[in-house]
């Protein structure tokens, strides 16, 4: 293994917990957009935006993202495509900084 592959095989080695953690949380985000866009489908209560975003920000914009664009749900809403692209770059400098110990 080259020594980038190796610096990154230890890392997640190191922080496994950030990993399972961002498993877990994408998976319920992505679950919460599904979950809404069937409710909006059906004309059922509706999961609040805020709660959306939150987990959104929480470390789950993979799992919103993708539900997203899979569902095709609020992928006309700026505040969803333009907020949760905006949070996933955020989210990816913060993970680069861990990794790089800044």
């Amino acid at each position: 293994m080259n020594f980038i592959g190796q610096e990154i095989s230890d890392f997640i080695i190191e922080h496994k917990w950030l990993l399972i953690y961002l498993l877990i949380i994408n998976l319920i985000t992505f679950v919460l957009f599904a979950v809404d866009k069937w409710k909006a489908i059906h004309n059922r209560w509706r999961i609040r935006t805020i709660t959306l975003m939150g987990f959104a920000l929480a470390g789950g914009t993979v799992g919103g993202l993708l539900a997203m664009y899979i569902f095709r749900h609020k992928t006309k809403t700026a505040s969803f495509t333009v907020g949760l692209l905006v949070m996933f770059v955020v989210q990816v400098v913060i993970l680069w900084c861990v990794y790089k110990g800044f």
